[in-house]
């Protein structure tokens, strides 16, 4: 649901859906903390080659391989399921059970 709320507040940017990261000349941007570690990747691979950013990755402990395909998380751009008669869990998006609730300090 938050690529819905991204494109109603900015309806004039283009969301790209499912990437790790974008490129655009010589802008780049990421969104999360290992987009932007596998955005560091493709940066240090356009400078210095394929071969120094494995070993980079490889010398860091990086087991990631989400910089070598930048639409590596298109998985994610599926959206929720929607049933009818059932609410959706505003966490996950999934089908929820209304009856179920949870308390913590007196508030739902």
């Amino acid at each position: 649901m938050t690529y819905e709320d991204f494109a109603v507040e900015f309806p004039v940017i283009h969301l790209k859906r499912g990437a790790r990261f974008v490129e655009d000349g010589n802008l780049a941007s990421s969104g999360g903390l290992t987009s932007g570690m596998d955005l560091a990747f493709r940066v240090v691979e356009r400078y210095f080659g394929p071969d120094v950013a494995e070993e980079t990755a490889y010398n860091i402990e990086y087991q990631g391989r989400s910089w070598t395909n930048p639409d590596s998380n298109m998985v994610y751009t599926k959206p929720p399921r929607f049933t009818a008669g059932k609410h959706l869990c505003p966490v996950c998006g999934m089908d929820g059970d209304p009856t179920i609730t949870s308390f913590y300090k007196g508030k739902t």
